[in-house]
Parts: C-alpha cells; sequence; structure tokens
C-alpha cells in the first residue's frame, strides 16, 4: 500500500456466512472550506481557542452537521505556578483524537539576531537590544506592541523610534505594554508573503479550494498585504476567497503623534492609505471565484458529507439556543432539538468584512485612529493636519466606502444601548451612531484615556452595510473579565454601572507576567531579597508568581470580539465561505499545511514525517527552510523579502506629497 494513502473509516466486524445484514461503516465528513486564523502583534494566539471552538460550533450549526470539533489547546489556569518558559507551553495546539476543525493556526513573529540582543538578562528574562522582552529562544510572537503600523508600507522598513514621546507614553502604560524602541518591521512583510505561500500552497492541491482568513489586530494588515504578493503572479493561484478582519489598527488619517514616533518622520498620506486599502479589498471581491457551486454541496452524492439535510443553497436551519443561557465554550449550549431557526444561505466567496468596535481604545489611540474602532466612512477629510502642508491645500474629501465596493461589509460590535435596545450584531443593515449626544468618547474612561485616544464626533454616523442575520446577536464584550484577580473589582463596576458601560480589567497571564517583571521591576520583598543574595532566577520566579497571581491591567476592549466563542458562533461562523477543502481532507496535506502556518517548526526533525513535503511548490519549500532558519538562528532571509511593497500597494509620505511625487 502506498504511503501517502489514508482512511476515511474504519471499523471492525466478525466474519460471519450468510450474514442476514452488513455492517456499516461511518466515513469521515469532508471539510467545506479552509480557514486560516492570523494573530496581530505580541500574540501568541491568545485567542485561537475562542475562535477554533466558536467556528466548529457555528458551522455545525450553520451546516447542519454534528462532527465539527475544535483543537485543544494548553491554557494557564488560576493557580498555576509560574514556569519558565511560559511562550513555548501556553496557548499551544494539543494533540486530540476528537478534533475534526477546518481551522489552521497561523503563527509569525520576530527573531533577534546576535547584534540585536541584550547584553545581560534582566531577571531571568531574555531582552533585545532596546529592553523588550524577548521569549527563551531570542523571538517575539507577533513583534513589539509598540510595533505596530497602521499601514503597509511600513511593514516594508522603519520602526518604533525611541525619544521623549515614547518614554512618556511609556509611564502611562499599563504594566504589561512596554512601549520602547523596536526593531526593524521587515518581519511583518515576511509574514505576508508566508502567508501568501501558504494560500498559495492549498491552491496548488486543488485550484477550486475555499479559504477565508479571519485575522486580528496587526493580523489584518499582513493578510490584506498577502494578497499583494499573490498579486505579483498575476493572481494566478486566486486570492483569499473571504476576509474577515476584526479590530485592524488600519488608518486613514495622517495623525501628528504617528508622525511623531516613527523612525525618519516618515508618515503615509491619506490618499496612499485609501488607494491601497481600496486596491487590496477588490483583489478580493472584483471576481469571486465560482466554483464548486454551491447547489453541489446539497446533492447527497457529491455532497461527501459537507451538509446535512436542513441545509440547501438558499437557506439553512440552525438550533434554536436559549441565548440568555449561554455557556462559555459554544459546546455545553445544548440546543432544544424540538426547535429551529431559519436562516438565509448566502455565498461569501468574494467578500471582506470588517468587525469594528467603538469601544477598542488600543486601536483608538490618537497615534493610531484605525477603522477597527472607528469604522470606514464615506469619505476622508483630505485636507493635511500639519499646518505647513495644510496652507497651501483645500480640503478635498477623499471618497472610501462606495469605493471599496458593495461586496465590502462592515458589521459593528458595541455595548450602547440605541433606542432604548442594545446594539445587535446582524440587524438590518444601515445608519448607526457610535457615539450620541451626552455620551463620552469612551464609557468609563478617565482623563488619561480621553488624552490619549481618539473617537467619532457626537452624533457622527456610520455606514452598517453587513447582511441582516437571523438571528441577530447580542455580543459580550466583557467577556472573561469574570476570573481571577481582576474578579471582584469588575463585579463591582458590573454592580454599579447597570449596564455594559465601564471599564474592566483584565488579569495577567504567564507571558504577561513576563512582560511585568521586565517592566516593572521586583514587586516584593521576597523576591527583591532573594535577587540580594544573588539568586537572579529564583527572585525573576517569585516576582512572576506574583505578577500572575495579582497583576490587574485595564482592558483595552481591542480582543473582545475575537475572545469570545459565542461570536463566532452566531456571527463569524455565518460570514466565513463555504465551498471544498480537499486539502485539509486529507490528513498528510493537513499536517503539513498545519507545520507550514507555524513558522517556529523545526523542519530538520518534522520533516522527514511529512508524507507530502517533497511535493511542496519549490518557491514555497524555499521560504518554508528559510523561515526556519530565521526562527532557529536569527538569520533574516532578506533575499526573500522585499524593502518596498508590491502592487497594487500604494505608498506615499508625507515629503513626496510637498515633492509633488510617489514612492
Amino acid at each position: 500500500m502506498s504511503e501517502d494513502v489514508y482512511y476515511v473509516g474504519e471499523a471492525s466486524a466478525l466474519l460471519l456466512p450468510n450474514r442476514y445484514k452488513n455492517h456499516p461503516v461511518e466515513v469521515k465528513r469532508n471539510h467545506a472550506g479552509v480557514i486560516i486564523l492570523v494573530h496581530g502583534v505580541n500574540d501568541v494566539g491568545v485567542s485561537y481557542p475562542a475562535l477554533d471552538a466558536g467556528l466548529c460550533a457555528g458551522l455545525n450549526d450553520r451546516l447542519d452537521r454534528p462532527d465539527l470539533f475544535p483543537n485543544d489547546f494548553r491554557l494557564p489556569k488560576e493557580g498555576d505556578e509560574a514556569v519558565d518558559d511560559p511562550d513555548a507551553i501556553f496557548y499551544q495546539r494539543v494533540a486530540n483524537d476528537r478534533t475534526n476543525s477546518p481551522v489552521i493556526h497561523f503563527h509569525w513573529g520576530y527573531r533577534a539576531g546576535k547584534r540585536e540582543r541584550g547584553k545581560e538578562q534582566v531577571y531571568g528574562q531574555n531582552v533585545d537590544e532596546f529592553g523588550n522582552r524577548l521569549d527563551a529562544r531570542f523571538a517575539k510572537m507577533g513583534g513589539m506592541f509598540a510595533n505596530a503600523t497602521s499601514n503597509i508600507p511600513d511593514m516594508f522598513g522603519g520602526r518604533f523610534k525611541g525619544g521623549f514621546f515614547t518614554w512618556l507614553a511609556d509611564q502611562g502604560a499599563d504594566s504589561v505594554h512596554s512601549l520602547k524602541q523596536c526593531p526593524d518591521r521587515r518581519y511583518m512583510a515576511l509574514a505576508a508573503k508566508r502567508l501568501a505561500a501558504l494560500i498559495r500552497q492549498v491552491r496548488r492541491i486543488s485550484r477550486n479550494e475555499t479559504i477565508t482568513l479571519v485575522a486580528h489586530s496587526q493580523g489584518c494588515l499582513v493578510s490584506l498585504c498577502a494578497q499583494a504578493f499573490l498579486h505579483q503572479d498575476g493572481g494566478a493561484d486566486g486570492y483569499a476567497d473571504c476576509l474577515i478582519m476584526n479590530h485592524p489598527p488600519y488608518g486613514i488619517h495622517e495623525p501628528w503623534l504617528d508622525y511623531a514616533t516613527q523612525s525618519g518622520h516618515e508618515q503615509q498620506t491619506s490618499q496612499a492609505r485609501v488607494e491601497t486599502l481600496i486596491n487590496l479589498v477588490k483583489l478580493i471581491t472584483d471576481q469571486p471565484h465560482p466554483l464548486p457551486e454551491l447547489r453541489i454541496l446539497e446533492e447527497r452524492e457529491c455532497s461527501l458529507g459537507r451538509t446535512g439535510r436542513a441545509w440547501t443553497p438558499s437557506q439553512g436551519r440552525r438550533p434554536w439556543v436559549d441565548s440568555a443561557n449561554l455557556a462559555g465554550d459554544s459546546y455545553h449550549n445544548l440546543a432544544d432539538p424540538a426547535q429551529g431557526i431559519a436562516f438565509p444561505e448566502r455565498d461569501n466567496r468574494g467578500k471582506v468584512y470588517l468587525y469594528f468596535c467603538p469601544q477598542d481604545r488600543t486601536v483608538g489611540l490618537a497615534n493610531v485612529q484605525g477603522i477597527g474602532t472607528l469604522g470606514v466612512p464615506q469619505a476622508v477629510n483630505g485636507t493635511p493636519v500639519h499646518k505647513h502642508e495644510a496652507r497651501h491645500r483645500a480640503a478635498q474629501p477623499i471618497p472610501l466606502l462606495g469605493k471599496l465596493g458593495p461586496r465590502f461589509l462592515q458589521r459593528v460590535w458595541s455595548w450602547r444601548h440605541r433606542g432604548g435596545q442594545p446594539t445587535l450584531v446582524g440587524a438590518a443593515p444601515g445608519l448607526y451612531t457610535p457615539r450620541e449626544s451626552g455620551e463620552p468618547e469612551y464609557d468609563g474612561g478617565d482623563f488619561i484615556d480621553t488624552l490619549s485616544s481618539v473617537a467619532l464626533d457626537p452624533n457622527e454616523q456610520v455606514q452598517i452595510t453587513g447582511e441582516a442575520l437571523n438571528p441577530p446577536f447580542r455580543p459580550d464584550l466583557h467577556y472573561g473579565e469574570d476570573s481571577g484577580a481582576a474578579m471582584p473589582g469588575n463585579m463591582e463596576k458590573l454592580m454599579s454601572a447597570e449596564g455594559p458601560g465601564y471599564i474592566g480589567q483584565q488579569n495577567a497571564d504567564p507571558i504577561d507576567a513576563c512582560d511585568a517583571l521586565v517592566k516593572g521591576g521586583l514587586p516584593t520583598e521576597e523576591a527583591k531579597a532573594a535577587a540580594a543574595a544573588g539568586d537572579q532566577e529564583q527572585a525573576g520566579r517569585l516576582a512572576r508568581q506574583h505578577y500572575q497571581n495579582t497583576e490587574t491591567f485595564k482592558n483595552s476592549y481591542h480582543s473582545s470580539i475575537v475572545a469570545n466563542p459565542e461570536h463566532h458562533r452566531w456571527v463569524t461562523a455565518m460570514d466565513v465561505a463555504i465551498g471544498q477543502a480537499w486539502s485539509i481532507d486529507n490528513p498528510f496535506w493537513l499536517k503539513l499545511l498545519q507545520a507550514m502556518a507555524d513558522w517556529r517548526t523545526d523542519w530538520d526533525k518534522e520533516k522527514e514525517g511529512m508524507v507530502k513535503y517533497d511535493q511542496l511548490d519549490p518557491l514555497v519549500r524555499e521560504l518554508v527552510e528559510a523561515t526556519a532558519k530565521y526562527y532557529q538562528e536569527g538569520v533574516f532571509p532578506g533575499h526573500l523579502v522585499p524593502t518596498t511593497p508590491p502592487a497594487p500597494i500604494v505608498s506615499q509620505t508625507r515629503a513626496q506629497r510637498s515633492q509633488g511625487g510617489r514612492a
């Protein structure tokens, strides 16, 4: 038997002469699409467990099937002892015989070379030359928090720089988010090229593979940039069928603080930002791939188990669930089998969704002003905010929402009430007012929150274009605040606020505790005594345990959409594209694609067990092996990553605009 033959089902039975009936064998169902998750900066994929669980539960509901089951993950628990290498332990995928998930987890980050490392550890923690914490392998998943960008050209060079404004901002930041000078950002461009290579390889397995990208934060910009890399060969392998952007920091303005904190004082113009967003969105939306036709998913002889009997290409029927008594993991919310909710099915290929949250204070920072907080307006004010330029330029509104086209769809996730009713995700499309007269910029915010962030003006409206959902869904943006050291204060705020309009606290996880140690030092006398006795490792361990058990920090709500599995069960799973997924139906390809998606894969160890490795596209294999060398040795593959962004990304700095040109 060939080594790449696999079983779709197996069973055992006694051999009986003249048997009176056949013995049925359960056959594994095919998947209805590939879903790739893309995390943001300073992130090991913390929300991947919630996304995986919610998507599997939601697709079971949508497609009328019972078998999808998420991956397992090693998650931190309250009362855990501090471990020395939490980045390599927590939020990692764990083998599970029950797993049957269409989700691939994409991981990316920064690895410091020998010259980029700090000379000494800080209480047992590695740091880079600027004092930013690194993990035990001198890496940072997603790169540094401060190095995030609000545009795509900045991913190909430049950095968040030091200086007075950086120092001042760091003093006001919380204990786990350090703001220091950062390394060059080309590792982000590498991530985008790797994501493009992953999509290309899936399509080399079958051109009709249906691919949805579900991205968070900087991962949204990585996902957009990947489409430009796919465009370099004319789009021969196609683009993502669907992109769902959660909390993207993509900015369409020219904030002065952004200008002041970038190396070289370079800043992309609003015109370039708008053109780039339109160009990349249209790569996905202009020519949706038509195959396979959705009717094939209904035909029993062709469906291959992708859908159940209650599903049709025009309508589905999902189980009824008591939404007032939802459990937290999407798998203990038992439906009443006697009831069901009919919903219109739709083909989501060729669509881009924006999930924005007006309570997101990270994307709402004054130096970001991203669409993940503010949404996409009809037009952008084209007048430069910088006085010496504005004197010479008249106001020129730049059209945006209409230019993005009807297949760009935005949904608002907010805890604010309108007309005495909560804001429901999936309500009928129409104008929405994120901030009404008399409402603060951020509910529960203090003076610093107001000073450091921006919001829409009172009564300014955003056009919500996402399709109506049946049923529409009431989001819970405070999910996860009811445990650990943060719980007592959050419960007190909940009771006194008489509603969700407050800013809660979050617990520090084991990775946060390491960051807090590097930024805040030794917090207890016991830890200081250990350091005085010369035991720096013990001092660090005691400090990390303290931070892990007691440290809380203000929730920015920058992960409030992605962190709740019920959000993905009721909304995201309805927006992903469905079709086919032969690439992950084959367990040998699935194993290889999962390994490709993680930049930490040690191919010297894993390659031998990969049956399909030699079938990788040669250019893809070169990138895979170069990425492995980057992670293991800190040797950046500069020969594979350009220093200027590929078309149709548009780059124009303020200086170039003043000179009448572009990059």
